[in-house]
């Protein structure tokens, strides 16, 4: 008889152990979800089924609350959905929530559609036939009011360690949240920067090229006045290269004003687009290469949007090249963009050192998804941008 309480003991010390595993194991995966790129709805579905999976619940169900209309909105669904979409039950589980979000805690009711003002607190013993464990999940600095739910069938009770975990899984949750809105907020501080940018470009490059202008339009008179047709020529010539120049910066900045296609119809169309508009005028002959562009998230495809714009723009403004390479490829978990030009090169170390050539902001973009950049350029022998960003 010992010997078989041994047995049972050691059974149970290894469900218990194998138990702890997967729950380290879950944690990790949805840590790891988190630091990724993955939509806010793919990682709380994680997170909904990892609960349901470690929890035994039939369903898990994770939702935001309205303050204004007291609704209840459905971010993620694991199990049966059949009451998903049932507008009492929905208007039940917000009064549900609000309660667990009022009291700062794990609250379990008898039933999902029971009278939601007698709740029966963690560890109690229902007698319906169904349970519902509602935890809070709220994220001040989102302005997020909602929680998860965890549905059980003919159970009647809820134990403090699933209480424990299920908050567990719910603090996850507001970190998730908290993620999605510093990476919202961080867009568009993006935004205003590159509206700034875009601004300062303007009076750097096009306003000074039009003083320019002014005052060889003034030489060139003064020259004709004198009577001097070799420095009339002159300055034309001179004036033709700046209005050239002039129009080449404004059809950038132009270009970066549009709204992108990107959004629609992916990195391949907004680089057909924007080689069409700028470099195809430019006479700039352009071999464009993607394999990998699809599988990217959006983000990413964003980013790496400007980072080959802003190559691009140091290829026609910089390099006088006649063609530039653009390939995107797979490589294991990675994706490997190349930009590769036959134009005048530049001295790596001297750009690097003084952030020339935009390699600084693409540096910075580049930061954002994970990438690296290499710069392989010297003078007269054109220049390669080499990047990798993870997939």
């Amino acid at each position: 008889r010992q010997r078989q309480m041994c047995i049972r003991d050691s059974r149970q010390s290894n469900i218990a152990l194998e138990r702890r595993h997967r729950i380290a194991e879950g944690m990790r995966d949805v840590m790891t979800a988190l630091n990724s790129n993955q939509s806010l709805e793919n990682v709380l579905t994680m997170i909904a089924t990892q609960a349901q999976s470690l929890l035994g619940a039939d369903a898990v169900m994770i939702g935001t609350v309205d303050a204004a209309s007291d609704t209840l909105s459905v971010l993620a669904i694991c199990g049966p959905t059949t009451d998903a979409d049932d507008a009492a039950t929905r208007a039940t589980k917000s009064t549900m929530l609000k309660q667990a979000i009022v009291s700062g805690q794990p609250i379990i009711f008898a039933d999902s559609g029971g009278d939601p003002e007698q709740p029966s607190r963690i560890g109690s013993s229902p007698n319906k036939h169904q349970a519902v464990l509602a935890v809070p999940i709220a994220v001040e600095a989102a302005r997020f009011q909602g929680g998860m739910f965890l549905s059980y069938i003919n159970r009647e009770l809820v134990t403090d360690a699933e209480s424990e975990l299920a908050t567990l899984f719910g603090a996850q949750a507001a970190l998730v949240v908290e993620n999605t809105q510093l990476k919202a907020t961080a867009q568009e501080m993006a935004t205003v920067l590159e509206r700034n940018r875009v601004a300062r470009e303007l009076h750097d490059s096009v306003t000074q090229s039009l003083y320019s202008i002014i005052l060889n339009s003034d030489a060139t008179l003064l020259a004709l006045a004198s009577g001097n047709p070799d420095k009339v020529e002159l300055r034309l010539h001179q004036l033709k290269d700046i209005a050239r120049e002039a129009m080449t910066e404004l059809r950038l900045l132009i270009y970066e004003l549009r709204p992108s296609i990107l959004e629609e119809q992916g990195l391949l169309a907004a680089l057909n687009e924007r080689l069409e508009a700028v470099e195809t005028r430019s006479g700039l002959q352009v071999d464009l290469q993607l394999e990998c562009d699809q599988i990217l998230p959006l983000d990413v495809q964003d980013e790496l949007f400007r980072v080959i714009l802003e190559g691009l723009n140091n290829v026609v403004k910089h390099a006088r090249a006649s063609h530039v390479k653009i390939q995107m490829v797979r490589q294991g978990d990675c994706c490997r963009l190349i930009l590769e030009d036959d134009g005048c090169g530049f001295d790596v170390s001297t750009a690097s050192r003084y952030g020339g050539y935009g390699l600084k902001t693409i540096r910075e973009r580049l930061q954002r998804i994970g990438g690296t950049l290499t710069v392989r350029s010297e003078p007269g022998a054109g220049s390669t941008l080499e990047i990798e960003v993870p997939i």
